[in-house]
Order: structure tokens, then C-alpha cells, then sequence
């Protein structure tokens, strides 16, 4: 009996002893430089994510995104991939995509679609979250789940922020609710399980145990009071938003450079050549009758970059502040309208940006010169620096072998911006006025004069416009198409001058638009070579946000009507006004980042017909006085922007859209007045042969 006795009390307390002392964790073996989250899946992701923020006093927020050891990206050759070697970030872009995986093949229809009411990501409970951790707000949301997984261990989900995101700010990522293709719940990676389930799951984990009292304090509270179960969760972490100044300084630094090196020293301007009447003909392949003058000039202002060649850099000071460097001489081509001809004031100008490494050249197009003379306006056009056709070699040999500096072009996209400026004060000083150039005969012509007689001359009353200037010094417009709305977004921010704004089939965040996009599609190609992975593509694109930020229209909106800009001279913000066009189911620029750039500028809805999801813009009735987005629906199918993926065929929306009728109204109404009509009645707009 006392034997049993005593059996049963070593039981019990073996009982006692197992319980109050598990078996000890087995710490994960997570390499150096990976974020532990998914270590065993993908070392550089989730992403962005603080686990790649460190100090660095000498950055604007004092912090520097840092990728080391297993997390860094490196081609198929061994060479960086990692775009901060080449740009110091100070934190995750505003308008990031955000990237992860669970190793599994996901169900679309489990995560929150580009198709879905973005507003129900915004309710409390919802499944998926972004939250800004200062007061627990939800950011709308949709995901991607990326159709291009070569390996479905490694298929990349994609969370994109349905709005612009705050400066050094941090935000929590939560997710709950994702299933698998068979419809079981995703496996929650293994470290993040041990951190949802706290101090026993970790143990003395020498990775994990100091992510735990983070966790604990900082992010599953607010989680929870955001009505999401922790015990549901699936995957959770933080990142924290760079400054804006480590974004705009450059680009500020050099206009205010620009802009006082202009007053000091006026730029000058040759005329290359002049055609007109008949000798349009050698220039226009179609309808020339549009035009009265075709004008080429040669025009010299001030300098950012440190040379005139493709894949300059900006030209920087002991103290890495740009600083000017020399002059650039820049050539710009201009089409002086019949309309203006056969008119009898002086017609104001109209800015062209040309599209996706393109050139100036297309100021020449048939639809171009038709709506520069529906406007009655002087169209001028110079290249987009960095970003025309005399960098694509800069750019597809960079993404092809030095993927670290895939973002080099970048650096003279400045450059592009001062020239502008450069022309912009050209015709607000009226310095083309008497501007000669000798044609046939040895005669001295003055473009942008009319002649003594003969057409281009008229008279009103008793008064005739003999010798007058062609150009007005004020009311400059601007138009951009394709990536000249992109970059455009950027222009009339840093141009004072430029008070009205047309910028159609563009859009904001690079990162999100350029595997929706058929121009992305050569370099690709390249990419591909160097960079195979589609998961490592998208790491790499949301890494790279943080550069394209520099120019992208998504990082400049606040200062085209709502803000000053915070360095420099005046913006000219107030009393601006935009109008985005675009037309539904662009295979060249994707209409979700239209409506980004929308979201972003925070304007109103002014066309008739359904609103493209995602969507919750103010709609305003029409005529209507301010800023706004107008889209056309020319009778394709968007069905194939829900896939992030490059479209399969090319639809012809974003050629044909700025030749319709309709669109053409529109934009010239908005240019005479600031005022958007509605050009089509009470249905929605369709195609109208071109005109």
C-alpha cells in the first residue's frame, strides 16, 4: 500500500513539474539580416518593415533604411540589387506597395480585390488591416495576389494603400481571413506564431524575445481595439514613413537655385528653324493645315547635373547639396496654331509633356496640333530629361546588370524640371518675342511676331495687329499625357506660373502601376535577365517606390493646390487647378493610378456614370469650377485590371482618347477658364471618330 502511495505522489508531481516547466524553445534559425517574421520563407520580407530602419542622425527623421546579410537582393550575377546602396531612404515610401507571403498559393477572393468597395476595409473587425498607430485609424486597402509566381511557395501578396500615407509616421500591418486554393486557413509562419502566442512560444528565442515586448505594447493592442482577434491573426508587423524632405530637398534645392540664377542671368535663345505655309508639309505628315509656324529653338539656362550625358547625376557641393553647374543648352519645339493665325490677340502658351521615353517630337502629332489649335494656344515641348528616348539605354542596362541603380535616370529628371522653368520665364519675360531667324532670300523673320501683312495679320475696328507678339506673357497651361501626366504632376507643383493643368492617362505610385502596365513590359525583359523572381520583382518595386518618390506625381500633389511648398520661392498653389483625364481600360497606363493620383490631390468626381472601383470620391455636378477627374468610357472591358498583371493585349484607349471629340472640349473649355463641363450629355462619354 505504501509503495502505491508513494507512486502516485512521484506521478503527481512529475505531473506538476512537466506542467510548470515546459520543454525549452527551440530558437529558430533565422540567418543575419533577415527579418525573422518570414526568415524561413523570404528573408527580406514582410516589406517595408522597421526591422530595416536604423539610426542615422545625418538623414532628415534620423533614420536610414538599412538591408543587409541574407536580406539584401543580389542579381543572378552577384551584383547589389538593392536600390539604397544608390539612394539613402530615411523610411518606407508614403505610397508603398507592401509585400509578403505565406509559401502557399493563396485564393484571390479570401484577400480584400482592387474590385471591392475599398470602404469596407476601413470598418471595424474587417479581417485585414492597416492601421496608423497613432490613433489605430484604418487605411483603405486592396490586395493583389500576384498572378506571375513562377514557384507557388514563393507567390507575393501585395497590399496597396487606397490613400497617401503620413510623413514619419508608423503603421501596423494585420492580417486574418487569408485561405488557401483548397479554402483551409494559410499557415501562420512559425516566428510570428511563437509571437502571438507569447512568452512560453518564445522562450529565450535570442531573435524573437527582444520582438516581444514590442509586440505586447506596441502593436497587438492596437490590433485588437481595432476588433480583430489576436489569436486569429495570421501575420502582424510595423513600418515607419520617411520624411518628406529627404524626398523634395533636391528637386527644391535646385528650383530655388534655378529660379534666382534665371533673375540674375536671363537665359537666351537661338531659332534653329522656322517653317510655314507650304514648308509645313516637310515637317507634318497629316493635316497640317492646324498650323501656321513651326518653330525649333535652341535655349540656354542654368544647370543641376554634372554633365550633358545620359545617366548624369545632379551636381552636388561638399556638403551633398545640389548645386548648379554651368549652363545647358536644351532644344525645344513649337507649333504655332492656324487659330492663333487667323485670330487678332496674342495667344497664351501650353506646355506639352510627351509620354513614356518618348521626345518632344510628338508636339508634331496630328492630335497634339489639333488640340493645341481647338485651345487657340502656342504649344511648346522639350524632353523629358532622364526619362525620354535618350535614356532608355540608361535605364534597360542598369535594370539588366546593375539593378542597384536602376533609378539612376532619375537623377536628371530635375534637370527636365529647371529647363522648363528655364522656358517658362523665357515667355513670361517675353523674351521670344524678337527672337529672328534668317529664312530664303536673306530675310529676317521673327516667329513669334506677326509679319507687316498678309496672313497672320488682321485688324479690329481701326486697330491693326501688324508686328505684334504672337505670345502672351501669362496664363502658361500645361498638358500631359501618358508619362507626361506623371511627370507633369510634379511640373506644375515646382511651376508657379503654370495655373491650369491638364493631365490625362497618368497617373501616381510607379510601384503600383508598372506590372498593370504594356510599356513596363520591355524592361521587364531585361529584369528578368538579372532579376528572374517575380517575388524579388516586387520586393524590388516597393523598395524602389522610396526613389521614384523624386519625381512621382503621388509625392508632389499637396503642393498643386493644397500646400505651398516647403522650400523656395512661392508654388503658385493657390488658385491652381487640375483635371485628370483618363479613359477606362488603358492597357498603357493602368486607371488605377489615375484614381490614385485623385485620391491623392483630394478632388472631386465631375463626369456622369459609375465611378471605377476602388473609389468614394465627392461627385459634383457640372459645369463646375475648380479641379477635378473626368473618365470616358470608349466601350472596353476593364475586367483585366483586377490581375496585376501586364495586359495581354493593348487596348486602344490611351492613344485614341486624347482624340476625341469629346476629351478635346473638355480640356480646351478647362483651359480658356478653369471650368469643367460635361461634354457628353447624360450618358456616359464614348468614342467619337477623331476629328
Amino acid at each position: 500500500m505504501l509503495r502505491a502511495f508513494f507512486a502516485v505522489v512521484v506521478a503527481v508531481a512529475l505531473s506538476i513539474a512537466l506542467t510548470a516547466c515546459p520543454p525549452p524553445v527551440v530558437a529558430l534559425d533565422i540567418a543575419d539580416g533577415c527579418q525573422p517574421l518570414l526568415g524561413d520563407l523570404a528573408c527580406g520580407l514582410p516589406y517595408p518593415s522597421d526591422h530595416f530602419l536604423v539610426n542615422d542622425p545625418t538623414l532628415p527623421s534620423g533614420k536610414r533604411v538599412s538591408i543587409t546579410g541574407a536580406a539584401k537582393l543580389f542579381t543572378t550575377e552577384g551584383r547589389s540589387a538593392d536600390i539604397n546602396d544608390f539612394l539613402p531612404q530615411d523610411g518606407f515610401s508614403r505610397q508603398s506597395p507592401i509585400v509578403w507571403t505565406f509559401g502557399v498559393p493563396v485564393d484571390p477572393n479570401s484577400v480584400p480585390r482592387i474590385d471591392d468597395d475599398g470602404a469596407l476595409t476601413i470598418a471595424r473587425g474587417y479581417t485585414m488591416a492597416l492601421l496608423r498607430a497613432s490613433d489605430g485609424k484604418r487605411v483603405p486597402i486592396f490586395v493583389d495576389v500576384d498572378p506571375r509566381a513562377s514557384d507557388i511557395a514563393r507567390e507575393a501578396l501585395i497590399m496597396r494603400p487606397l490613400q497617401k500615407l503620413d510623413a514619419e509616421a508608423r503603421y501596423i500591418v494585420a492580417v486574418s481571413g487569408v485561405t488557401d486554393v483548397t479554402g483551409a486557413p494559410v499557415p501562420v509562419p512559425e516566428a510570428f506564431r511563437r509571437l502571438r502566442d507569447g512568452s512560453v512560444a518564445v522562450g529565450d528565442d535570442p531573435v524573437l524575445a527582444p520582438l516581444l515586448k514590442h509586440y505586447e505594447e506596441a502593436i497587438f493592442p492596437l490590433i485588437e481595439a481595432a476588433g480583430l482577434q489576436r489569436s486569429g491573426l495570421q501575420l502582424a508587423w510595423d513600418f515607419t514613413t520617411g520624411s518628406d524632405r529627404q524626398v523634395t530637398h533636391d528637386m527644391l534645392q535646385a528650383r530655388q537655385l534655378v529660379l534666382a540664377e534665371l533673375e540674375r542671368t536671363p537665359p537666351t535663345v537661338e531659332v534653329d528653324a522656322l517653317f510655314e505655309g507650304d514648308q509645313l508639309l516637310r515637317v507634318f505628315d497629316d493635316r497640317p493645315e492646324n498650323a501656321w509656324r513651326f518653330v525649333e529653338l535652341r535655349v540656354t539656362g542654368p544647370r543641376v547635373v554634372d554633365s550633358e550625358a545620359a545617366g548624369s547625376l545632379l551636381a552636388r557641393d561638399e556638403n551633398g547639396e545640389v548645386r548648379l553647374s554651368g549652363t545647358t543648352t536644351f532644344d525645344v519645339t513649337v507649333v504655332i496654331p492656324a487659330k492663333v493665325r487667323d485670330g487678332f490677340d496674342a495667344s497664351s502658351a501650353l506646355l506639352y509633356g510627351h509620354g513614356f521615353f518618348g521626345s518632344r517630337d510628338e508636339v508634331e502629332f496630328g492630335s497634339t496640333r489639333h488640340i493645341a489649335n481647338e485651345a487657340g494656344r502656342t504649344v511648346f515641348a522639350l524632353d523629358w530629361l532622364g526619362m525620354s528616348i535618350g535614356d532608355v539605354g540608361v535605364v534597360s542596362g542598369s535594370i539588366g546588370n546593375e539593378v542597384s541603380e536602376a533609378l539612376r535616370f532619375g537623377e536628371r529628371v530635375p534637370q527636365a524640371m529647371m529647363n522648363w522653368l528655364t522656358l517658362t520665364e523665357l515667355i513670361s519675360s517675353g523674351g521670344l518675342d524678337d527672337v529672328t531667324v534668317t529664312v530664303a532670300g536673306n530675310v529676317q523673320v521673327k516667329p513669334f511676331r506677326r509679319p507687316a501683312d498678309g496672313p497672320g495679320t488682321s485688324t479690329q475696328g481701326a486697330v491693326s495687329n501688324a508686328n505684334a507678339a504672337v505670345l502672351s506673357r501669362d496664363d502658361v497651361a500645361f498638358l500631359g499625357i501618358s508619362q507626361g501626366h506623371i511627370l507633369g504632376g510634379v511640373l506644375s507643383a515646382l511651376n508657379a506660373k503654370v495655373r491650369r493643368s491638364v493631365l490625362q492617362s497618368g497617373g501616381a505610385g510607379f510601384s503600383h502601376m508598372m506590372f498593370r502596365a504594356r510599356p513596363f513590359e520591355g524592361f521587364l525583359f531585361f529584369l528578368n535577365l538579372s532579376l528572374p523572381d517575380p517575388l524579388d520583382q516586387q520586393l524590388l518595386a516597393a523598395q524602389m517606390q522610396g526613389g521614384f518618390d523624386r519625381f512621382d506625381a503621388g509625392a508632389w500633389a499637396p503642393y498643386l493646390e493644397a500646400e505651398g511648398l516647403p522650400e523656395g520661392p512661392d508654388g503658385g498653389h493657390q488658385g491652381r487647378r487640375v483635371l485628370l483625364q483618363a479613359g477606362r481600360g488603358d492597357s498603357q497606363v493602368p486607371n488605377l493610378g489615375t484614381l490614385l493620383h485623385a485620391r491623392y490631390l483630394g478632388i472631386p468626381w465631375v463626369q456622369p456614370g459609375a465611378v471605377p472601383s476602388p473609389s468614394d470620391f465627392a461627385v459634383v455636378t457640372t459645369p463646375y469650377a475648380g479641379s477635378g477627374i473626368s473618365f470616358f468610357d470608349m466601350g472596353i472591358d476593364p475586367a483585366f485590371e483586377t490581375e496585376a498583371n501586364i495586359p495581354a493585349e493593348e487596348t486602344f484607349v490611351h492613344s485614341e482618347l486624347r482624340s476625341t471629340v469629346e476629351a478635346v472640349s473638355q480640356m480646351t473649355a478647362f483651359f480658356a477658364d478653369g471650368v469643367i463641363v460635361n461634354p457628353c450629355g447624360s450618358v456616359p462619354c464614348g468614342v467619337i471618330p477623331r476629328p
